[in-house]
């Protein structure tokens, strides 16, 4: 997925199943394996982070995009769990690892 040919297939409808496939798309792909350098995962986390959400915001029968990734871009703390919109307010982000800092870029 982090080449557009990659990208196009996965959004093209399945020739069984009609021209509209899915109205939602959630994308769970990630390079999720430590160790690698930077420019790994570069390309396996934000090249394809980039391209699906562009393909999805390009797409018209794409109503909704979701993402998920990892906790790993928020500051580790003992309190009790709080919301991603409370922790992006009170400036709770702090990526612990790479991975987590090329998922907030």
């Amino acid at each position: 997925l982090s080449t557009v040919a990659g990208v196009d297939a996965a959004f093209e409808a399945p020739a069984n199943r009609g021209s509209y496939p899915f109205t939602i798309a959630i994308n769970l792909a990630s390079e999720t394996q430590y160790g690698f350098p930077e420019f790994k995962y570069e390309r396996g986390i934000l090249q394809l982070r980039l391209l699906c959400a562009r393909k999805a915001a390009a797409t018209q029968y794409i109503e909704k995009y979701i993402e998920v990734s990892t906790a790993q871009v928020y500051e580790c703390s003992n309190d009790k769990p709080i919301t991603e919109e409370a922790a992006v307010r009170k400036g709770k982000l702090k990526p612990w690892t790479l991975m987590a800092k090329k998922h907030l870029e």
